[in-house]
C-alpha cells in the first residue's frame, strides 16, 4: 500500500475550517483517526483561497511527513509557500543530522495570492518573550494572535477564559486589536506514537523538536491573508548565545522560510537573553507607566501563574534583578513564596538553565551593591552555578541513550 496522504477537500463555512483526507498506510497510525483538524477564528475566512487554507494542515503535518518518509497529495498551494519548503526541511535537517530526512508533497498547481500588505501581527502567549517581541515593535501596532489548543487545552474553558480576557485586556491597553484561533491541531496527531519514534533517536518531544513552532505559524495564515498581514511575528525562546547548544522546531533556520503570499515570518528577539527580555519589559513599564501582567506558568491550570514552579521562580527572580516588584507582573509574591524560591530553583541551576541563571546572577550583582541586596536574596549572589556536567553524568546519559536504542532495535526485531 502507498504511504501516502491524499486532502480531498477544505471546508469553509464562515469563520471554520475542517479538513478532509484520506490516511493510507503508515499515515492512519500518525493521524488519531477519530478527529479531522479544524480550525476557527473570530472572522469570517470564506474568501481565503484553498491554496492559502491548506497551510495550517500543511504545517502540522510536513515533518511527519519528511521523518517518516511519507507522500502527501494537494490539489493547489500558495506559490511562494511551495518555494520555501525546501529551505524549512534544510533547517530541520541541519538541526537533527541523525535522522534521516525523505518524503514528498505532490502539488497539482500553484497559485499566486499576492495583496497589498496593511500591518503586522504577534504570536502573543502573554509570556516574557512574547511581550518583549510585541513591545519591542509596538511602534507598528501588531495585532495579537493566540492560539486556544496551544498550551491551554481545549477541554479547559475556564482557563482559556482567564486567558482570553488578559489578552483582550493587553490589546486594549496597548490599543491593537486581538484575534483567537481555536483548534485541535495538538491532538489531531498520534503525538505519543510520534514522540516515542523520536526519542529513540534524540532527546525530546514531537511538540517541542518538530510541531510547535511551524504549526503554530501556520495557523495564521488564513487570517494574515483576510487581515493583509506583512509579517508575523514569532518570539524565540533561545537565544543566538545558545547556538549548537539546543534543539527545537521553533528556530530562525525554519521560521524566517515560512512565507505565503505577501507575508513574512520573522523568529524575533533572538538578538536577546531571557534576562535582556525581563530587562526590557521593566523597563518599558518604568517609561511608560503601562500595565503588563506576564503569564509563563506550565504547572497550574486555569491560565494563571501558579508562582511556586521553577519557571514562575525564575521569572519572578528576573524581575527581582531588575530591582523591580512581581506583584506589578502578574504575581502573587509573597514571603511565604519568598522563602520556598531558594529551595526551586537551586536543583535547576545545576545544568538545566543554568546559562539563564549565570547571566541573571550576572546582572544581579551588577545591579545591586553588596550592601543593597536584600537579607532574603543574599542566597542568589553566592548561588554555586554549574554550567557544565561533570564526566561522569555525560558519560551515564550516552550508555542510557545507547542502551535505549539496542533494546528499540530488539524490539522492533
Amino acid at each position: 500500500m502507498k504511504q501516502e496522504l491524499i486532502i480531498n477537500k477544505i471546508i469553509k463555512e464562515n469563520n471554520r475550517i475542517n479538513y478532509i483526507y484520506e490516511a493510507r498506510g503508515k499515515w492512519s497510525d500518525l493521524l488519531v483517526k477519530s478527529e479531522i483538524l479544524f480550525l476557527e477564528f473570530d472572522t469570517n475566512i470564506e474568501a481565503v483561497p484553498d491554496s492559502i487554507a491548506i497551510i495550517p494542515l500543511l504545517c502540522n503535518i510536513l515533518p511527519i511527513c519528511w521523518v517518516f518518509n511519507l507522500n502527501i497529495t494537494i490539489d493547489e498551494l500558495d506559490d511562494v509557500f511551495y518555494s520555501n519548503i525546501d529551505k524549512i526541511k534544510d533547517g530541520y535537517i541541519k538541526m537533527y543530522p541523525e535522522i534521516n530526512f525523505g518524503g514528498n508533497l505532490d502539488v497539482k498547481k500553484t497559485i499566486k495570492n499576492d495583496y497589498i500588505t496593511k500591518g503586522s501581527a504577534v504570536l502573543f502567549s502573554g509570556g516574557v518573550d512574547a511581550f518583549n517581541t510585541l513591545i519591542c515593535h509596538i511602534d507598528e501596532k501588531p495585532a495579537l494572535i493566540t492560539v486556544w489548543g496551544s498550551d491551554i487545552p481545549l477541554s479547559d474553558e475556564k482557563g482559556w477564559s482567564v486567558v482570553d480576557k488578559h489578552h483582550k485586556k493587553t490589546a486594549n491597553d496597548f490599543d491593537i486589536k486581538y484575534h483567537a484561533i481555536k483548534t485541535n491541531f495538538r491532538s489531531f496527531l498520534n503525538c505519543n506514537m510520534l514522540s516515542n519514534y523520536i526519542s529513540k533517536r534524540i532527546d525530546g518531544s514531537w511538540w517541542h523538536e518538530f510541531q510547535h513552532g511551524i504549526g503554530l505559524i501556520g495557523l495564521t495564515a488564513p487570517l494574515a491573508y483576510i487581515e493583509r498581514y506583512k509579517i508575523v511575528y514569532i518570539a524565540s525562546s533561545f537565544t543566538i548565545a545558545d547556538l549548537g547548544n539546543y534543539t527545537c522546531a521553533s528556530d530562525p533556520t525554519i521560521d524566517n522560510h515560512l512565507k505565503h503570499s505577501s507575508c513574512n515570518t520573522i523568529h524575533d528577539g533572538y538578538e536577546f537573553n531571557r534576562q535582556d527580555k525581563i530587562h526590557n519589559i521593566c523597563n518599558y513599564v518604568d517609561k511608560t507607566n503601562k500595565s503588563i501582567k506576564l503569564r509563563v506558568c506550565w504547572e497550574s491550570t486555569g491560565g494563571k501563574n501558579c508562582c511556586e514552579c521553577e519557571k514562575c521562580c525564575r521569572t519572578m527572580l528576573g524581575i527581582l534583578t531588575e530591582k523591580n516588584d512581581p506583584n506589578k507582573f502578574g504575581f502573587n509574591f509573597n514571603n511565604n513564596i519568598r522563602k520556598k524560591m531558594m529551595k526551586t530553583v537551586r536543583p535547576f541551576a545545576k545544568y538545566n538553565h543554568s546559562r539563564q541563571y549565570s547571566e541573571m546572577q550576572r546582572q544581579f550583582i551588577k545591579n545591586y551593591k553588596t550592601t543593597e541586596i536584600p537579607k532574603d536574596l543574599l542566597w542568589f549572589s553566592k548561588l554555586k552555578i554549574i554550567n557544565k556536567k561533570p564526566f561522569f553524568i555525560v558519560l551515564k546519559d550516552k550508555a542510557l541513550y545507547i542502551l535505549k536504542k539496542i533494546f528499540s532495535k530488539i524490539k522492533n526485531n
